[in-house]
């Protein structure tokens, strides 16, 4: 017993030592398998947290790139700066407590506007974008959203387009507030106003305007379109606005008190007029007057009918017999409008009614009231009018007729044709593509592919716009360009506005570009190939540029050369007539031919220069008149004093007449001088010895007729459509060829005068020239014409 015993507690004693053994290596191993799992997950936590550092990294850095303050706070936190790097210029304060107290860098305006928009985030999570400008004089953008329970706020500057739309949305705010002011002024007044929109259409009216047309309200005024104008005034005050912005006239407007008279003035600028009209005191509508006036309705084309308070037609237009087919005669009888409408319905010219009697029974139901109306009748004949009613109590009923089928039918065939136009946008040679507001593109034409040689297959997988101006890049390369276009497609703003652009591309192409927001959040692009059109375009302006230049080194050529030559020349002339007046020596007979011949060819060379140097102004517009009231004897006196020696000379005579009421005429006095020497000197030359030159004065409506006639050889027809052209001349009478000045000069300052030249010749028989001057003083310059130096040319 004692060694079985024995041999029990070794076995229970190895028994519980293998159990602590398997004990401890079990939990050895338990605690090496979870020492390798926290290994793991402290490695995937430190991978975790380095992808979130990077991550936060990138956004700092996408943030941080665009000069912007951008705040975060929730209900619970006050708001939180997380950039800052807007330039300080803009006088926005970086500190978020700062920030917030907005009176201390915005106008009350902008701060109205800001902490409305604030409230309207925090309470709805509507997010705003808003363009204000600071106390700093400059212009930034505010965009707030909501984030789940956070709300940010982004400050940022704005530059080009932007910044412009910001300026035309203060200018509008500016010019509605002036508007309102001018509105609320014009509505207490007691004399009638109106505005008018480009349509048109009246658009505004005050109170005293719907007391005198018996409106409701100046809204009922505007929504009816009841006009003050009476529509033979409106024509005349449209044709004037158009001629001359303007129109003055008194009116007449029917009321139930009675007709009333008004002095109207109406004024127009770029479409939109307003008028004013002042009641004239005293003035009563008689019935000659009233006649008077409906008979300004017999020219109309609506048909027209006036019947009395007895139902009696007491008046009506051509336009009202020939709608209805009915005899003048019998119409002047005045018949009662049941009697009309009976013959009417006989003559199936009235809508078809289920039960006539009482339809006419309600029409007829207008007498006696006050009412304006309008309605719609389809004749069986197919034709549709417009009949619009107006009945004043005790004096009858106003009928209106407008023909409004061939209308109708331009509506269905406009309906029809927007139809065909949708469905053929395909077979339009300009690009076109339609992109939706997350950029995706939509629709497009074979021409857009073409242009750009893009895939079919790619477009209609409904590209986003990164990936079609990716293919794009390939013929043009232009960062700014594709940005505007990219923004234009994607951006996210209230305000979208169109735009226009032109490029060269590198297959030396010409592309006209254009972007126009759709009213669904899309955008429509367009590309037009103009290649030809702008390299025409260039090349003319090259080719203008070219003769422009051309045209300005003729004119400095010839001023300079003939100044050049005007000092040299005045000298010769001048020691010309020292040797032959006061020469001390006396001089032989051939001498004094040749110093002669000198002086003479000298003073026709100054007189050929001076033409020149006159034809240079007045080509170059730097001539000016300098016009008076200029006495024509005296200056056909003069001319007769300068050409003396020339009319010795060609052993011609001149002939004299001017008639009895002529005495002056309104001209500058030199220039007229000259024009009379220019025509009688060339008369002269081409005159035989022993004829005559015949000038004649006489007066024409309010011009004066100067008619210079000689007995030459006339002008050849082929030399008469050049005459008057510079450097044009032909041999005179003793076979000298002028420079061909004279005229042209003539022609020049005549026209400069605001008169007219013309030429009468025949061959061997002379040739007349007469010019017309005005002769009224209205033109004429303050001041006497003794004062101005009359001088001969030559």
């Amino acid at each position: 017993m004692d060694g079985s015993g024995l041999d029990i507690r070794l076995l229970l004693i190895l028994g519980t030592m293998i159990g602590v053994m398997a004990f401890a290596i079990g939990t050895a191993l338990y605690a090496m398998r979870m020492t390798r799992q926290s290994r793991a997950r402290a490695e995937a936590a430190s991978a975790e947290a380095e992808t979130l550092r990077s991550r936060k990294m990138r956004l700092e850095s996408i943030l941080a790139a665009e000069p912007q303050l951008l705040f975060a706070w929730t209900e619970s936190q006050a708001p939180k700066l997380l950039i800052a790097n807007l330039p300080q210029s803009l006088g926005v304060p970086s500190a978020a407590d700062a920030f917030m107290r907005f009176s201390e860098w915005l106008p009350q305006d902008g701060v109205d506007s800001l902490k409305k928009a604030i409230a309207s985030l925090t309470e709805t999570g509507h997010g705003f974008n808003l363009m204000l400008a600071t106390l700093a004089g400059k212009h930034i953008e505010i965009d707030g959203r909501a984030a789940g329970p956070c709300l940010t706020l982004k400050v940022r500057d704005v530059t080009g387009q932007r910044l412009d739309a910001a300026r035309v949305g203060e200018r509008h705010r500016l010019l509605d507030a002036q508007v309102g002011a001018l509105k609320s002024l014009l509505d207490s007044m007691p004399e009638p106003a109106w505005l008018r929109g480009p349509d048109r259409n009246i658009t505004w009216v005050n109170q005293a305007y719907a007391e005198a047309t018996e409106a409701d309200a100046a809204t009922t005024a505007v929504q009816e379109q009841i006009d003050i104008l009476p529509p033979d005034n409106r024509k005349a005050a449209e044709k004037s606005l158009a001629r001359v912005g303007e129109f003055r006239d008194q009116i007449l407007v029917s009321t139930s008190r009675g007709a009333q008279r008004y002095s109207a003035q109406v004024v127009g600028r770029g479409g939109v007029s307003a008028g004013l009209a002042r009641e004239v005191i005293g003035s009563t509508q008689s019935d000659r007057s009233f006649d008077a006036q409906l008979r300004g309705f017999d020219r109309m084309a609506t048909a027209f009918a006036v019947f009395d308070s007895e139902q009696r037609l007491v008046h009506f237009n051509q336009a009202y017999a020939d709608l209805w087919k009915l005899d003048s005669d019998w119409l002047a009888n005045r018949p009662f409008d049941a009697e009309i409408l009976d013959k009417l319905r006989f003559a199936r010219q009235l809508p078809e009614k289920a039960d006539y009697r009482d339809w006419k029974q309600s029409w007829l139901e207008v007498y006696g009231r006050d009412a304006q109306f309008d309605d719609e009748w389809h004749l069986p004949d197919g034709r549709a009018l417009h009949v619009v009613i107006d009945s004043v109590p005790g004096q009858g009923v106003t009928y209106l007729y407008e023909d409004v089928t061939e209308r109708f039918a331009l509506e269905s065939r406009y309906n029809e044709m927007t139809q065909v136009q949708r469905e053929t946008i395909d077979t339009l040679r300009e690009g076109v593509a339609v992109f939706s507001q997350d950029g995706a593109l939509r629709l497009y034409n074979k021409a857009f592919a073409n242009l750009w040689r893009l895939n079919p297959r790619q477009l209609d997988g409904n590209p986003h716009i990164d990936e079609v101006i990716e293919s794009c890049r390939v013929l043009y390369n232009d960062d700014e360009e594709w940005a505007r276009t990219k923004a234009a497609v994607t951006s996210i703003t209230s305000e979208r506005y169109p735009y226009e652009s032109q490029f060269d591309r590198e297959d030396d192409s010409v592309i006209a570009a254009a972007a126009l927001p759709l009213p669904d959040g899309g955008t429509l692009l367009t590309y037009v190939d103009v290649s030809d059109s702008v390299r025409a375009e260039r090349a003319l302006i090259e080719k203008n540029e070219a003769l422009e230049t051309a045209d300005r080194l003729k004119t400095t050529f010839i001023r300079h050369v003939s100044y050049e030559l005007r000092t040299p020349l005045t000298n010769i002339v001048g020691f010309t007539d020292f040797l032959l007046d006061v020469a001390p020596d006396p001089l032989s007979e051939k001498q004094v031919e040749y110093l002669g011949d000198i002086r003479s060819s000298g003073r026709t060379l100054r007189t050929i220069i001076d033409d020149i140097l006159d034809l240079a102004s007045i080509d170059a517009g730097a001539l000016h008149l300098e016009k008076d009231g200029v006495d024509v004897r005296n200056v056909v006196s003069s001319l007769e004093t300068a050409l003396a020696d020339e009319l010795q000379r060609n052993g011609v005579q001149l002939s004299v007449k001017i008639g009895e009421n002529v005495d002056r005429v309104t001209a500058d006095q030199q220039r007229l001088d000259q024009i009379l020497y220019n025509l009688v000197s060339n008369a002269v030359s081409f005159s035989p010895s022993g004829s005559a030159v015949q000038l004649t004065c006489s007066e024409e409506d309010d011009m004066i007729r100067f008619c210079v006639k000689d007995e030459g050889p006339g002008i050849p027809d082929e030399m008469q459509d050049s005459i008057f052209e510079p450097f044009e001349s032909r041999a005179s009478g003793a076979g000298r060829r002028g420079a061909g000045l004279g005229l042209a000069i003539v022609k020049s300052l005549v026209e400069l005068h605001g008169g007219r030249i013309a030429l009468s010749t025949e061959v061997d028989r002379g040739t007349e020239f007469r010019v017309w001057l005005p002769r009224g003083g209205h033109d004429a310059s303050e001041g006497s014409s003794a004062d101005k130096k009359s001088s001969l040319a030559g």
